[in-house]
C-alpha cells in the first residue's frame, strides 16, 4: 500500500528527530505494513520549503527538512493531476467547504497516487472524497 506524508506529518517526524523522540508521527509510521511506500508529495514539499524561508532558524530547519527524503519519495505530478486537482477544487467549494490550495494539492496527489495520507489534521481532509485518512493524535 502506497501513503502520503502530510505537511504536518513531516513536520512531527522532523520534530520528534530533533527532540531524539519516538513520538506519534513516528509511532504511526512504525505501525505501516512493512511493505509500504511511503512518499511525500512536492506540494507538501514547497509548503516545508516556505516555513523554512519564514523561520528565524532557517538553518536548523532547513538541515531538518534535508532528512526528509530518508522518510519518504517524493512524489510529483504527472499531466492528468491539473484536472484531478481542479475537480477536487470545484467538489469543495459544491459542498460548502473551502480548502487551502495546499489542502487541496496534498489531498489530490494523494488520490491521484492511489495513497492514503498520513495526517494529525483529519478534519482539514475529511470532506474529500475517496481519500483514505491514516490520522494519529
Amino acid at each position: 500500500m502506497v501513503f502520503h506524508l502530510d505537511t504536518s506529518t513531516a513536520v512531527d517526524l522532523m520534530r520528534e528527530a530533533g527532540r531524539g523522540a519516538c513520538g506519534p508521527a513516528h509511532q504511526c509510521l512504525a505501525q505501516l505494513p512493512t511493505d509500504a511506500l511511503v512518499r511525500i508529495s512536492a506540494f507538501a514539499l514547497i509548503e516545508l520549503w516556505a516555513g523554512v524561508f519564514l523561520a528565524r532558524r532557517s538553518q536548523d530547519e532547513e538541515e531538518r527538512l534535508r532528512n526528509v527524503p530518508d522518510l519518504a519519495d517524493a512524489w510529483t505530478p504527472d499531466p492528468e493531476f491539473a484536472r484531478h486537482a481542479g475537480s477536487l477544487v470545484a467538489d469543495s467549494h459544491r459542498r460548502g467547504r473551502v480548502m487551502s490550495s495546499f489542502d487541496v494539492l496534498i489531498a489530490a496527489a494523494a488520490t491521484s497516487d492511489g495513497a492514503a495520507l498520513i495526517t494529525r489534521d483529519r478534519d482539514d481532509f475529511a470532506a474529500v472524497p475517496h481519500l483514505k485518512i491514516v490520522s494519529y493524535p
